[in-house]
């Protein structure tokens, strides 16, 4: 309508055939946009998601670069800035999720976001710089161990944006997996150094994040 009204040269006045046509576009326009809007909607709805999980293994990564070397500010700085991107992108999908109540798709969609928001919360309160130092500095060796996980917890979420992504089903990679659960399993090994305790602890906080991978994943 404003295209119409906008090629109406100045010197002629508005005519019941000028408004007709500005009317019909108007009309035209709120048609399109209402079949357009409806008919991508779903994959609107795919897309942030997958932005969601994409961002949130770059979190996990920002996390490791961050735990081997905690004294780094531009790493810190990193951090905070995944953390608003990643927040950003949740309010986005939740926009666009939690309004869809149509079917099992839509119920998977929103477990699969609740499941992201648990995992985003206890990545960045996690606190395992803390538990690291509780009893004494740790060691490079554990420091490592540590990013390791995290880094393997990124590749499985990468995985799952794909799958996300593409709407297609692929094959769980069983080898991050199992380099997830042997590195955790040595995290709660005994080594009688003082830092037992201290590892457990790191060990129960990553456990229960890669039980939200796991169950993102499924």
């Amino acid at each position: 309508s404003l295209v119409f009204t906008m090629s109406v040269p100045p010197s002629q006045g508005l005519t019941y055939d000028s408004a007709a046509w500005g009317l019909v576009c108007a009309i035209g326009y709120w048609i399109w946009a209402v079949l357009t809007g409806h008919l991508l909607q779903r994959t609107w709805r795919r897309l942030a998601l997958a932005s969601v999980v994409q961002d949130m293994a770059g979190l996990l990564r920002a996390l490791a670069t961050r735990t081997r070397d905690p004294a780094d500010l531009q790493v810190q700085e990193q951090v905070v800035r995944q953390e608003a991107k990643l927040a950003e992108q949740m309010q986005a999908a939740r926009d666009l999720i939690f309004a869809n109540t149509d079917g099992p798709a839509a119920h998977l969609q929103t477990c699969v976001l609740l499941r992201l928001t648990d995992l985003r919360d206890l990545a960045i309160a996690g606190k395992i710089d803390t538990a690291l130092v509780r009893h004494g500095a740790a060691s490079l060796q554990e420091r490592l161990i540590f990013a390791d996980v995290l880094q393997h917890m990124a590749l499985a979420m990468e995985g799952v944006a794909q799958h996300v992504r593409t709407a297609r089903l692929q094959p769980l990679d069983a080898t991050v997996e199992r380099q997830i659960g042997r590195l955790l399993d040595a995290l709660e090994a005994r080594a009688g150094d003082g830092r037992d305790d201290a590892r457990r602890v790191v060990a129960e906080i990553l456990r229960s994040q890669f039980a939200h991978v796991r169950a993102i994943q499924a």
